[in-house]
């Protein structure tokens, strides 16, 4: 059928077409000029005769090719001229018509062929002015369609009415202020007495729908009422059906749901089962069972409707019925999914009066908001984005994009619960805190959006939209657009009593991206407005300022400003700002841990640890802390370890020594603990920072059992380690200090069976392999190896040792260890 639609809109563009036969004639002139003329008359009477058969191509065909070329020079007298003008128009008009093609050129050509034949006089017939006002109709050219159908004679006032209706029609689809030419033909149509009874309810009916839309229902039902018992009934039950119908429409809107019930009664018993009327009774009758709250029977015709009447004007009307209907009962899944159809149709082009873009979002948007505040977040969330589906963010209604903004940033608040704090996310499962983080940014994105709408238009609105926007953006790490709208609040507002708090966000956000000069004069800003007195509100935000501005001093690489970190911190620490209770507190003592191990003040490190887990057992960073305090005591034993090597009265190395055990021994519990509680802990849920930590607390743990002499326990400790890590660079620390434990237990033969087995594991590493600066294997462990590998070599052993050692001395110490 395409291919056939095809060919027919390209034969009737007659402009290509007489460019065609132009050409054809210019190349075979000489055949013209010597071959004898056509039977004109003859010819055009048979393409007449295939125009009444309605082979209408054929028509076209038969006096393009025994006419035209003809007409092209001047050879056909003027009487067939005009007959083979009408031809083209009747073949054009009728055969579009029939093949059900409505393509503009040929309307065009159409009209043009019937103008030539007019013009040359020759009358047209009723059917002729018909295809003329037709055409024009088509095109659009509502005055010269009513002009030609005027002039459509009696005898086929069935035509002309049918123009009459359609240009009444889309006048009324098109802008209300251009709906008076309808009330016009309305008029006039009612004010004719030989109207056919068919003719008169539909201009009834339309004059009624018109009185609705403009608010007047009341008057619809009253000329309704007075017109039908002038309308005979017998043989018009079809058209009597219609009328009650349209009753029933009108009491609707009146609000008098008994008396629109028995109109559409009425109408169910006049209009025959499969008229199309049908699906608007189903229809109508599904809202007025849903004011009542009969949900059961509402959803019933509104599926009717779906399914008895697919791709009817009342489907979608329907199908927006039913989708409210199912909210209503509950049934969220099946209410989502009918929406679904619905913005699908639309955004792929579906046009509806009534079912719009508009009424669809405002419908979804309802419920919505029934949802949110039931605190169904899920359902919320699908609605409102089906609601934005239907526009796109940049022109989804203000409704649309606040739902949006709101319940993304609750459904992020919901995900993460009572880990509102930067800290507290930390106990957040990977997956769930990056879900909470999507939330958040999607959030910060339509609050933007809406702060940039009404910049101009609603400082409150925009005041509130950039601060929720900057809010979630930073809640979301998104650190760049956090920092552009904190600024741009700061700049906007700065009266606004939320100013402390967004200068701080913004120093946080600022340090966050490593731009610490941003940062630290920001925090710096805080707590001199403090220190003068300033703003009252800047007092928590002023004090909140001072660990991160000691953080900012110490990463900053100038040396000159470490002490007065330093003392920031001790400040705070002390309980000097606001006492021992705040937020404060707890960032310093567990920072001051934190400098005192970077800066190798172990002892005190240790102290500062300790204190902050007995302060706080249950904070997010527990095992860090604890990781680090074993790191304290098993570094500061090293440094006492390097100590004794230095000439010291007997009672001060044996106070030494017991220093060192007693580290040492602490740290192995330490890395216990922090083995045992990360081994507890869901591995989905583990970051990197606790898988590093469980890797190395096993081999550390092995190391202070080393230290400390105990050399079987360390070597299976070691082995126990190398197992877990079978593939690790790391499991070379177990197996070179394998081979030193064996060797300070005097077994050789073990130490050399040891010694082939680390040389082997290290030649199957690429070098790269050590790069990681977290590796347990640091300088002192190569020097050991390389020191145990020496001692092998000089111990002397059978022909078997022998052979082991020669092959230990030429490949062991071959790469640069780490320092």
């Amino acid at each position: 059928m395409a291919g056939a639609r095809s060919s027919w809109r390209l034969a009737w563009r007659l402009p290509a077409l007489v460019l065609g036969v132009t050409a054809l004639v210019a190349g075979s002139i000489h055949a013209f000029r010597t071959a004898p003329l056509p039977d004109f008359p003859s010819a055009i009477a048979e393409a007449e005769s295939l125009v009444d058969r309605q082979e209408y191509e054929r028509a076209i065909d038969h006096v393009n090719t025994l006419v035209f070329p003809s007409i092209t020079r001047g050879l056909v007298p003027e009487d067939q001229v005009r007959r083979f003008h009408l031809v083209i128009a009747r073949s054009i008009a009728r055969g579009q018509r029939a093949r059900g093609l409505n393509v503009e050129a040929n309307h065009k050509h159409a009209i043009a062929a019937y103008e030539k034949a007019r013009a040359m006089g020759l009358v047209l017939t009723g059917d002729d002015t018909a295809d003329v006002a037709e055409s024009h109709l088509a095109l659009g050219d509502f005055d010269a369609a009513l002009e030609w159908a005027s002039r459509i004679p009696s005898s086929l006032r069935s035509r002309k009415d049918a123009v009459n209706r359609r240009v009444i029609l889309r006048t009324l689809a098109g802008p209300r202020d251009q709906r008076s030419r309808a009330v016009e033909m309305i008029g006039g149509m009612l004010s004719d007495p030989d109207l056919p009874v068919p003719e008169r309810v539909w201009a009834l009916c339309r004059q009624a729908d018109l009185l609705i839309d403009r608010g007047l229902p009341g008057d619809a039902i009253d000329k309704l009422l007075r017109a039908m018992p002038r309308l005979p009934t017998e043989g018009h039950a079809a058209e009597m059906g219609e009328l009650h119908l349209c009753l029933a429409r009108a009491y609707m809107d009146t609000r008098s749901y008994p008396e629109a019930s028995a109109q559409l009664e009425r109408a169910a018993e006049l209009v025959p089962p499969a008229d199309s009327s049908r699906a608007r009774i189903d229809l109508l009758a599904g809202r007025i069972h849903e004011t009542r709250n009969e949900l059961a029977e509402s959803r019933e015709r509104y599926q009717r409707v779906t399914s008895d009447f697919a791709d009817s004007p009342e489907e979608m009307e329907a199908l927006l019925g039913l989708a409210g209907v199912y909210a209503q009962r509950d049934e969220h899944a099946e209410a989502a999914d009918t929406y679904a159809t619905l913005v699908v149709r639309l955004v792929n082009g579906a046009k509806h009066q009534a079912v719009t873009p508009a009424a669809v979002s405002g419908s979804l948007m309802s419920r919505f908001r029934e949802r949110f505040d039931a605190e169904d977040d899920p359902t919320a969330h699908r609605y409102s984005t089906m609601a934005e589906d239907l526009f796109g963010a940049d022109q989804a209604p203000d409704e649309v994009i606040r739902g949006q903004a709101e319940v993304n940033r609750r459904l992020a608040r919901r995900l993460i619960g009572d880990a509102a704090s930067g800290m507290a996310m930390l106990e957040l499962d990977p997956a769930t805190l990056a879900q909470a983080r999507r939330h958040y940014r999607s959030a910060a994105k339509y609050f933007r959006i809406m702060a940039d709408r009404t910049v101009v238009t609603d400082q409150a609105e925009y005041q509130a939209s950039l601060w929720s926007s900057a809010d979630c953006f930073d809640r979301s790490g998104d650190r760049e657009e956090s920092i552009m709208a904190f600024d741009e609040f700061s700049r906007s507002f700065p009266e606004d009593p939320r100013q402390p708090e967004a200068m701080f966000r913004l120093a946080e956000a600022y340090k966050a991206q490593g731009e610490l000069e941003q940062a630290s004069r920001l925090y710096r800003a805080l707590i001199d407005e403090q220190e003068r007195g300033g703003r009252a509100t800047a007092g928590p935000f002023a004090d909140a300022s001072y660990v991160p501005l000691a953080q900012t001093y110490l990463l900053d690489n100038d040396p000159g400003n470490d002490q007065e970190a330093l003392e920031k911190l001790l400040e705070v620490a002390g309980g000097r700002l606001g006492g021992t209770s705040t937020e404060s507190f707890r960032e310093a003592v567990i920072e001051l841990g934190n400098v005192y191990f970077l800066t190798g003040r172990y002892e005190q490190g240790i102290e500062r640890l300790r204190e902050a887990l007995a302060r706080y057992p249950d904070d997010p960073r527990a095992d860090q802390l604890r990781f680090r305090l074993a790191e304290c005591n098993r570094l500061s034993a090293l440094a006492v370890e390097k100590e004794l090597g230095e000439a010291m009265p007997d009672g001060r190395r044996r106070e030494l020594t017991a220093a060192r055990e007693a580290r040492l021994r602490d740290a192995a519990a330490v890395y216990e603990d922090v083995r045992r509680r990360l081994e507890m802990k869901d591995a989905r849920r583990r970051s990197a920072m606790d898988d590093l930590m469980l890797r190395n607390a096993g081999f550390y743990v092995a190391d202070c059992a080393f230290d400390l002499g105990q050399y079987e326990t360390a070597i299976r400790l070691y082995d126990a380690a190398r197992e877990r890590y079978p593939k690790d660079p790391a499991s070379l620390v177990a197996l070179a200090q394998i081979v030193s434990a064996h060797l300070r237990q005097g077994d050789v033969r073990r130490a050399a069976t040891a010694n082939e087995r680390a040389r082997r594991f290290y030649a199957s590493l690429p070098d790269e392999s050590w790069n990681d600066p977290h590796l347990p294997m640091t300088r002192r462990e190569w020097e050991r190896w390389i020191d145990a590998t020496a001692r092998l070599a000089a111990t002397p052993g059978d022909g078997e040792s022998d052979r082991i050692l020669s092959e230990t001395r030429t490949t062991a110490g071959v790469s640069e260890p780490n320092g």
